[in-house]
């Protein structure tokens, strides 16, 4: 399956200082080649032959380059947020009527220095097991369906946790596959 960086909006391309275009772009980067690994995309055949998952419903996956919301840069300057020991986050979002699956950092506040911190190891691995859990959770989104919500009685809290759940187990199985 094909991962591919999104465009920014023009808007955040012309207002954001460089090291902070600098470091999205690096960070996008990053996510991009994680989800792209030969080893991630044997697990989520893995996880579509398992749980019965069609792919063919995913049209375009994208790993987008700013935080979901961040079309107003003064809004997302509000809402920052800082490193944290565990590295960076991800979180995602599926469009069934589009087919999209979109990929978007959670960290939002690029320090000048942080862009050196995405050559740190252990932060582009945290970086990449967020990325990793996100995708396999939004992939699990082309089952769970409202449809499917309806028939199982499940509220979208229950379906957010069971899609977790699964992309948790599917996130060990890749993390296991890497050790060997």
């Amino acid at each position: 399956m094909e991962i591919r960086i999104a465009k920014p909006p023009e808007v955040l391309s012309t207002k954001l200082p460089r090291h902070e275009q600098a470091f999205y772009l690096r960070y996008a980067e990053i996510v991009r080649i994680a989800l792209s690994m030969p080893e991630v995309q044997k697990i989520m055949l893995l996880m579509a032959t398992n749980e019965c998952l069609n792919l063919r419903k995913i049209r375009d996956v994208r790993v987008m380059i700013f935080p979901h919301g961040s079309a107003d840069p003064e809004q997302e300057h509000r809402k920052r947020l800082k490193l944290d020991s565990k590295g960076l986050c991800c979180s995602g979002t599926y469009n069934p009527l589009t087919g999209t699956i979109s990929i978007y950092p959670i960290f939002t506040n690029p320090e000048r220095q942080a862009v050196k911190l995405l050559t740190n190891e252990t932060i582009i691995a945290g970086i990449t097991l967020t990325a990793i859990s996100a995708f396999f959770e939004e992939i699990l989104h082309t089952k769970y369906d409202s449809e499917y919500m309806a028939r199982e009685h499940l509220s979208r809290q229950q379906l957010e946790k069971e899609a977790r759940r699964i992309a948790d187990r599917y996130v060990d199985a890749f993390i296991e596959a890497a050790k060997s």
